[in-house]
């Protein structure tokens, strides 16, 4: 029996990035990198001004990466960086480009880190200076929030709720800061790029900024010298030395075990993996033969019922069963109602397609499929989905049954017959398609 864990951890790539550049013409780049985002599916946010780009962008890994290599195609932005890191999920729910006066917000006209800001350190190199004990002033530029999530273990943080608030605290410090080796560091450089500047104003000669921030010593050196996680600005809400978000980490303890015993290819099979991956739920799947069940499906249960799931090793069998169970003890994205009327409609959907199909199959009956799914393209005239506007279990389960039955040809969806069959059928293979394989 081969088995594979899914959710892949890796199924979004995350991307970070900043420049300071001069840029003009606003309003015509807002506008075409929103319209090319969309059009690849990429989420998150880009916030442009003339000092420069900030962006948080998450979305399919080969989509970012041609998102980001056409960006560097543009003059202004050819020596860009892109610190990654991957999630189970999409972390933001829509697409945002803004215009807005400062790439980050300090307040102070005067700085301009495109011309002069701190020198760069490594992230090895602060390491090798922590290792050594180096006389160093060590300084969080973040907010307090920010902090209480993690930080280095000797850093320096003056207690700010915002970015604006920090010149006014530097100053304060000034004298005693002047000849000391300063070192100041944040999530991923941009806040170090005008605190080393500031500092550098205000006589701090020598004024260093880790390069890449928090971000890239984790990728570069882990969590030496660190303790917690590092606050990112998205559905993640932190990430660990391994750059892994403590939502996926937290939602694999609170989720608990889950495995699933099924047959590949197997339609009903198929219906419980979709719910499973749609719902983001880390599951393991336990590939069984056909006719030769494994042992550890026999010791749940003697008919060796396929698909079969456990969790926390309680058995579940039926895919009704088992995807309402799905439903109903992981509520986050439903994909039943509250309203009984469409809970008894999903369920009939779902007895239907089995029905349906399953006196197709025995009586090699086309013309009398083709009957029953001019009454399932009717139901689809009144709505996007089977049962209400948005995607449900029926929908999973009357998918992959009708895929099924196109593949043992018992069914051909014409454009003409069937319009609205073939506009839902095309957003249901979006949905369904099953990204983790590539997971190992």
């Amino acid at each position: 029996m081969e088995s594979k864990t899914y959710l892949n951890p890796q199924a979004y790539l995350n991307i970070a990035f900043y420049r300071f550049v001069e840029l003009s013409n606003l309003p015509e780049l807002k506008q075409a990198l929103k319209k090319r985002a969309v059009e690849m599916e990429i989420r998150g946010s880009i916030l442009l001004s003339p000092e420069g780009i900030n962006g948080f962008l998450a979305g399919e890994e080969p989509n970012v990466r041609a998102f980001f290599a056409e960006l560097k195609n543009r003059p202004q932005f050819q020596v860009l960086e892109a610190k990654e890191s991957f999630s189970s999920h999409l972390p933001f729910k829509r697409m945002l480009v803004k215009l807005k006066k400062e790439i980050i917000t300090m307040g102070m006209p005067d700085i301009h880190p495109a011309l002069d800001t701190g020198s760069r350190l490594e992230a090895k190199e602060l390491k090798k200076w922590l290792d050594e004990q180096r006389d160093l002033v060590l300084i969080d530029t973040r907010n307090t929030y920010e902090v209480e999530q993690g930080t280095f273990n000797t850093a320096v943080h003056y207690d700010i709720e915002t970015f604006k608030q920090f010149p006014a605290e530097l100053e304060k410090r000034v004298d005693e800061l002047r000849d000391k080796t300063v070192v100041m560091f944040c999530t991923g450089g941009i806040r170090c790029e005008k605190s080393t500047a500031l500092a550098k104003k205000m006589g701090i000669e020598k004024v260093f900024q880790l390069e890449g921030g928090i971000l890239k010593y984790f990728e570069e050196v882990g969590s030496a010298h660190y303790k917690g996680d590092c606050f990112v600005f998205d559905g993640r809400e932190a990430v660990d030395a391994d750059l892994a978000g403590t939502v996926d980490r937290d939602a694999q303890k609170r989720i608990g075990v889950i495995e699933l015993f099924g047959e590949s290819g197997s339609v009903e099979t198929e219906i419980v993996r979709s719910v499973l991956e749609w719902k983001h739920l880390p599951y393991t799947f336990r590939e069984e033969k056909r006719g030769r069940p494994s042992e550890a499906l026999l010791k749940i249960s003697s008919q060796a019922q396929t698909p079969m799931l456990t969790h926390n090793g309680a058995p579940f069998a039926r895919f009704p069963i088992i995807v309402e169970y799905l439903d109903e003890e992981f509520e986050k994205i439903p994909l039943r109602s509250e309203e009984p009327a469409r809970r008894a409609r999903i369920r009939y959907w779902m007895d239907w397609i089995r029905e349906t199909s399953q006196t197709a199959i025995a009586n090699s009956d086309s013309e009398g499929l083709n009957r029953e799914f001019r009454y399932l393209q009717t139901s689809l005239e009144r709505r996007p989905f089977l049962v209400s506007d948005k995607v449900t279990l029926a929908d999973f389960a009357v998918y992959h049954y009708v895929d099924y039955l196109m593949r043992r040809a018992l069914f051909t969806m014409k454009t003409d017959q069937f319009p609205k069959l073939m506009k839902w059928h095309q957003k249901m293979a979006e949905y369904t398609a099953h990204r983790s394989e590539k997971a190992g």
